[in-house]
């Protein structure tokens, strides 16, 4: 497997719980339920789904991937007009 990844998301499975992989994709949706963060992240193979610890560092990163998305969305929607 190349460097940016481990595994797909395909391969995951239940016995992955708690071990350190790298995936290579993008953040397909972002949950925000107060203080716990669950982040969707696609590959050309399917969907995971990654939850932040609830510490402030982790709550901070998926904020700022939620910003840069919102932002990104913004200007390719008005792109396209």
């Amino acid at each position: 497997m190349s460097k940016l990844k481990t595994i797909t998301c395909e391969e995951l499975r239940i016995k992955d719980v708690g071990r350190e992989v790298t995936i290579s994709g993008f953040v397909d949706t972002i949950r925000d339920l107060g203080g716990v963060i669950f982040l969707d992240i696609r590959d050309m193979y399917g969907i995971t789904q990654a939850v932040t610890s609830g510490q402030r560092k982790d709550v901070e990163f998926a904020s700022h991937i939620r910003n840069r998305i919102s932002s990104d969305n913004y200007r390719n929607s008005t792109k396209e007009k």
